[in-house]
Protein backbone atom coordinates (compact mmCIF):
# COMPACT_ATOMS: atom_id res chain seq x y z
CA UNK A 1 0.00 0.00 0.00
CA UNK A 2 1.01 3.56 -0.65
CA UNK A 3 -0.07 6.55 1.39
CA UNK A 4 -0.51 10.21 0.59
CA UNK A 5 -1.52 13.05 2.85
CA UNK A 6 -4.26 15.18 1.36
CA UNK A 7 -3.45 18.88 1.62
CA UNK A 8 -5.56 22.03 1.83
CA UNK A 9 -4.78 25.19 -0.15
CA UNK A 10 -2.12 26.15 2.44
CA UNK A 11 -0.42 22.72 2.18
CA UNK A 12 -1.63 21.63 5.63
CA UNK A 13 -2.59 17.99 6.02
CA UNK A 14 -6.34 17.39 6.14
CA UNK A 15 -6.73 13.70 5.33
CA UNK A 16 -5.21 10.57 3.85
CA UNK A 17 -5.48 8.78 0.55
CA UNK A 18 -4.47 5.12 0.42
CA UNK A 19 -3.38 3.59 -2.90
CA UNK A 20 -3.12 -0.10 -3.72
CA UNK A 21 -0.45 0.65 -6.30
CA UNK A 22 1.91 3.56 -6.30
CA UNK A 23 0.68 6.24 -8.69
CA UNK A 24 3.01 7.46 -11.41
CA UNK A 25 2.36 10.95 -10.09
CA UNK A 26 0.45 12.15 -7.09
CA UNK A 27 -2.24 14.83 -7.44
CA UNK A 28 -1.04 18.36 -6.64
CA UNK A 29 -3.07 18.39 -3.42
CA UNK A 30 -1.38 15.24 -2.07
CA UNK A 31 2.07 14.39 -0.77
CA UNK A 32 3.42 10.85 -0.46
CA UNK A 33 3.96 9.83 3.14
CA UNK A 34 4.81 6.92 5.39
CA UNK A 35 2.18 4.77 7.02
CA UNK A 36 3.08 6.37 10.37
CA UNK A 37 2.57 9.88 8.97
CA UNK A 38 -0.74 8.79 7.49
CA UNK A 39 -1.98 8.04 11.03
CA UNK A 40 -1.78 11.75 11.93
CA UNK A 41 -2.26 13.72 8.71
CA UNK A 42 -3.25 16.96 10.42
CA UNK A 43 0.16 17.15 12.10
CA UNK A 44 1.97 17.52 8.76
CA UNK A 45 2.36 20.17 6.13
CA UNK A 46 4.23 20.39 2.84
CA UNK A 47 7.06 22.91 2.74
CA UNK A 48 9.22 23.17 -0.38
CA UNK A 49 7.90 19.81 -1.53
CA UNK A 50 8.70 17.94 1.70
CA UNK A 51 6.41 16.88 4.52
CA UNK A 52 7.40 18.52 7.79
CA UNK A 53 5.85 18.82 11.22
CA UNK A 54 2.98 21.28 10.99
CA UNK A 55 2.61 24.43 13.00
CA UNK A 56 -0.34 22.81 14.79
CA UNK A 57 1.79 19.83 15.81
CA UNK A 58 4.59 22.11 17.01
CA UNK A 59 2.12 24.15 19.06
CA UNK A 60 0.57 21.06 20.61
CA UNK A 61 3.99 19.66 21.55
CA UNK A 62 5.25 22.98 22.96
CA UNK A 63 2.12 23.54 25.04
CA UNK A 64 2.55 20.04 26.48
CA UNK A 65 6.20 20.81 27.39
CA UNK A 66 5.30 24.15 28.97
CA UNK A 67 2.42 22.62 30.93
CA UNK A 68 4.63 19.80 32.22
CA UNK A 69 7.29 22.30 33.32
CA UNK A 70 4.63 24.40 35.09
CA UNK A 71 3.24 21.35 36.89
CA UNK A 72 6.73 20.30 37.99
CA UNK A 73 7.45 23.82 39.23
CA UNK A 74 4.29 24.12 41.32
CA UNK A 75 4.94 20.75 42.95
CA UNK A 76 8.68 21.20 43.54
CA UNK A 77 9.52 20.31 47.13
CA UNK A 78 11.06 22.87 49.48
CA UNK A 79 14.14 22.36 51.64
CA UNK A 80 13.74 23.02 55.36
CA UNK A 81 16.09 22.48 58.30
CA UNK A 82 14.35 21.59 61.56
CA UNK A 83 15.15 23.15 64.91
CA UNK A 84 17.02 19.91 65.69
CA UNK A 85 19.18 20.41 62.56
CA UNK A 86 17.69 17.83 60.20
CA UNK A 87 17.50 19.08 56.60
CA UNK A 88 15.00 17.46 54.28
CA UNK A 89 12.82 18.21 51.29
CA UNK A 90 9.12 18.69 52.02
CA UNK A 91 6.07 18.54 49.77
CA UNK A 92 4.42 21.71 48.53
CA UNK A 93 1.35 19.94 47.21
CA UNK A 94 -2.04 21.45 47.93
CA UNK A 95 -2.83 18.56 50.30
CA UNK A 96 0.42 19.01 52.24
CA UNK A 97 -0.10 22.76 52.54
CA UNK A 98 -3.70 22.25 53.64
CA UNK A 99 -2.61 19.81 56.34
CA UNK A 100 0.17 22.16 57.46
CA UNK A 101 -2.29 25.05 57.68
CA UNK A 102 -4.73 22.87 59.65
CA UNK A 103 -2.05 22.09 62.24
CA UNK A 104 -1.18 25.78 62.54
CA UNK A 105 -4.85 26.73 62.87
CA UNK A 106 -5.29 24.20 65.71
CA UNK A 107 -2.31 25.71 67.53
CA UNK A 108 0.61 24.33 69.49
CA UNK A 109 -1.64 22.88 72.20
CA UNK A 110 -3.07 20.44 69.66
CA UNK A 111 0.36 19.48 68.25
CA UNK A 112 1.32 16.13 69.76
CA UNK A 113 2.58 14.03 66.87
CA UNK A 114 6.16 15.38 66.98
CA UNK A 115 6.95 14.04 63.53
CA UNK A 116 6.46 15.01 59.90
CA UNK A 117 7.07 13.18 56.65
CA UNK A 118 9.63 14.39 54.16
CA UNK A 119 8.78 14.58 50.47
CA UNK A 120 10.24 11.06 50.15
CA UNK A 121 7.91 9.77 52.90
CA UNK A 122 10.68 9.50 55.49
CA UNK A 123 9.59 10.35 59.05
CA UNK A 124 11.37 13.45 60.38
CA UNK A 125 11.43 13.48 64.15
CA UNK A 126 11.65 15.44 66.29
CA UNK A 127 9.43 17.89 64.42
CA UNK A 128 8.19 20.55 66.77
CA UNK A 129 5.38 23.06 66.41
CA UNK A 130 8.11 25.64 65.72
CA UNK A 131 9.15 23.39 62.82
CA UNK A 132 5.56 23.36 61.55
CA UNK A 133 5.62 27.15 61.56
CA UNK A 134 9.11 27.25 60.01
CA UNK A 135 8.13 24.87 57.23
CA UNK A 136 5.05 26.97 56.54
CA UNK A 137 7.26 30.07 56.27
CA UNK A 138 9.70 28.25 53.98
CA UNK A 139 6.86 27.18 51.68
CA UNK A 140 5.41 30.70 51.73
CA UNK A 141 8.79 32.12 50.63
CA UNK A 142 8.93 29.89 47.56
CA UNK A 143 8.13 31.74 44.36
CA UNK A 144 5.49 29.32 43.09
CA UNK A 145 4.55 30.05 39.48
CA UNK A 146 1.15 31.54 38.91
CA UNK A 147 -1.43 29.93 36.65
CA UNK A 148 -1.71 33.13 34.64
CA UNK A 149 2.01 32.77 33.77
CA UNK A 150 1.20 29.42 32.18
CA UNK A 151 -1.74 30.91 30.30
CA UNK A 152 0.44 33.79 29.05
CA UNK A 153 2.99 31.36 27.61
CA UNK A 154 0.27 29.25 25.99
CA UNK A 155 -1.12 32.42 24.41
CA UNK A 156 2.35 33.22 23.04
CA UNK A 157 2.59 29.73 21.55
CA UNK A 158 -0.84 30.04 19.97
CA UNK A 159 0.06 33.44 18.50
CA UNK A 160 3.33 32.20 16.98
CA UNK A 161 3.31 31.90 13.20
CA UNK A 162 6.39 29.73 12.66
CA UNK A 163 7.65 26.51 14.21
CA UNK A 164 10.84 28.29 15.31
CA UNK A 165 8.77 30.96 17.08
CA UNK A 166 6.67 28.27 18.76
CA UNK A 167 9.75 26.42 20.00
CA UNK A 168 11.29 29.63 21.35
CA UNK A 169 8.51 29.92 23.96
CA UNK A 170 9.74 28.02 27.01
CA UNK A 171 9.05 27.87 30.72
Amino acid sequence: MFYAIELDSNDNGIGVHVYIEEPATYPANEAPCTEAQAQTPMLWQRVNGALVESLLAAKTAQIAKITAAYEAAILAPVSYTTVAGTTAMFSTSAAAIEHLQGVIDEGSAAWTANLWLSNAGVPITPFTFADVQGLAAAIENVDIPKYHDLLKLISEVNAATTIAAVQSVTW
